[in-house]
């Protein structure tokens, strides 16, 4: 299972500059949780980009795209990084595919430079396109819990009321997943892995998780948050770990 939790795009200062905006979704946007608060380009060029200066190298797992509108139609989509603000030959310039949902880089090597870009050129200068969240930052690759314990569940919050006579009236409110994942063979490492991921985000900070890399059922990139703080169980104490099990509950984001 893959954790994609410490963005650092969200830090005090991160600084964007990008090609063009809609005054009312600045590019700022891109460090809201809310993905319904997106940056929205102008319609006047075909190339857009946004460049991230994180004020300083840093480490750099993985690049997610979210909640975007991008078009087959729409070409050259990249995620770029330099040392310095220059953008003819950067060491790090990744070719991405669109796919309709979160478009995902994760790095063999962790990648390690101060400026970050993200371009693609619009199929015409005349429209717009709108990016929800970007990620970049670290990666946590945890044990595979879906043949230990795994639960999704659709949850429906719309409220349905009756009126005397038996008629149905219906406020229909947006569906959200829930998910339930147990672990029961954690060692000391990787209990201190979630530690140090739980005690950042808690369930204030939406992250990005994959359940598999592997198992085509399970390998979507999930927006969610924690809705409980997890508990770590002793299991046992082997000869040369501590093994724990842990359970995990998850909310989509919407």
């Amino acid at each position: 299972m893959r954790y994609f939790w410490n963005n650092l795009i969200d830090g005090s200062s991160v600084t964007f500059t990008e090609t063009s905006e809609d005054s009312e979704y600045p590019v700022e946007n891109l460090a809201d949780q809310r993905i319904g608060n997106p940056w929205k380009t102008g319609s006047t060029v075909a190339l857009e980009a946004v460049i991230i200066d994180m004020g300083e190298a840093v480490d750099v797992d993985a690049f997610i795209c979210h909640a975007h509108d991008l078009l087959d139609t729409d070409s050259v989509i990249k995620i770029q990084a330099n040392s310095s603000n220059s953008w003819g030959s950067p060491p790090v310039n990744e070719s991405l595919t669109r796919v309709a949902g979160p478009i995902v880089k994760i790095w063999d090597t962790t990648q390690s430079y101060r400026y970050w870009r993200f371009t693609f050129t619009k199929a015409s200068a005349g429209v717009a396109r709108s990016i929800g969240r970007i990620f970049l930052g670290e990666m946590f690759t945890a044990l595979n819990p879906i043949d230990k314990g795994y639960k999704e569940k659709l949850v429906d919050p719309s409220v349905v009321t009756e009126s005397l006579p038996g008629q149905i009236y219906s406020n229909t409110k947006t569906p959200w997943r829930e998910f339930s994942l147990n672990f029961d063979g954690i060692g000391n490492t990787e209990k201190s892995s979630y530690k140090t991921m739980i005690d950042a985000v808690g369930i204030h900070t939406a992250i990005f998780v994959q359940v598999s890399a592997t198992v085509s059922t399970f390998t979507e990139y999930l927006n969610v948050f924690f809705t409980e703080v997890p508990e770590f169980d002793y299991v046992v104490t082997s000869e040369d770990d501590v093994i724990w099990k842990m359970g995990i509950k998850l909310r989509e984001v919407k």
